[in-house]
């Protein structure tokens, strides 16, 4: 492969490195806190949900190693090529342990589990196929079959289709509880979900402009895309933590 068959390295990624590695620091101390919470009650929904964080965090430092890849070499290769789809996969992974929570918290059956790791291995498999070109300049593949807009829409549906369905468990099983605290916990949670929905709907919006708009990419969408998913560590860890201050708001 010649070096003209990378795409080069652009002065705006510089801000996003910046950007993803703030957001490596805050995910890893949730991780961390929610881990410590467990050890403390050895009961399997703050385990799952550390493992939950802890798959959200590695997307993240996915995503941050290729880029300094790119920032080191000048050119987007093949550490670059790697981490996206393997920044997909940990997304995905962490999906399940999601369930898995949520499972514990609610009385959402078990047995569409298999339906998730199934779809989800498919989805993977797509974004790792050499089709999707990522890192190439265009020309590289003009006139060639280009998955890359299925993977990508394949992906955000089953995410999409995924905290959609969680969000509704959550307050299905809202209306269930006389328990104030239980109560505002399932609302929490339930906006831990409205914020991974609207992470992928900025994520639409970003690829929506650089396809109508011809933006060159990493717009505004695309941080504000990445803070929303930050949310939803917040809100997943008050849910479970309930920390003394926010029971006393409940409880007023």
């Amino acid at each position: 492969m010649t070096l003209f068959s990378y795409e080069p390295y652009e002065p705006r990624m510089f801000p996003l490195f910046i950007y993803y590695i703030i957001l490596v620091i805050l995910s890893s101390i949730f991780t961390i806190k929610m881990y410590l919470k467990w050890r403390e009650r050895r009961v399997k929904p703050p385990l799952y949900l550390t493992i939950v964080f802890m798959f959200i965090t590695m997307t993240i430092s996915s995503l941050t190693i290729g880029l300094g890849e790119v920032i080191i070499t000048g050119w987007k290769k093949e550490i670059y090529r790697i981490t996206l789809p393997l920044a997909y996969t940990f997304f995905i992974i962490s999906n399940w342990f999601l369930f898995l929570f949520i499972s514990h918290m609610t009385s959402v059956s078990k047995k569409s589990f298999k339906y998730l790791i199934i779809i989800g291995i498919v989805v993977s498999i797509m974004m790792f196929l050499p089709w999707n070109y990522y890192g190439q300049p265009p020309e590289d593949y003009e006139g060639k079959l280009n998955i890359r807009l299925y993977s990508t829409v394949s992906f955000v549906l089953y995410s999409l289709i995924f905290y959609g369905f969680i969000a509704y468990v959550c307050q299905r099983s809202r209306k269930k509880s006389e328990d104030k605290k239980v109560r505002w916990g399932f609302n929490l949670l339930t906006l831990s979900m409205f914020s991974m929905i609207g992470f992928f709907i900025l994520l639409v919006l970003e690829n929506a402009v650089i396809v109508f708009l011809d933006h060159p990419g990493f717009s505004i969408f695309f941080f504000l895309a990445w803070g929303v998913a930050l949310l939803f560590l917040l809100f997943a860890y008050l849910a479970l933590e309930m920390p003394s201050w926010l029971v006393r708001l409940i409880e007023k």
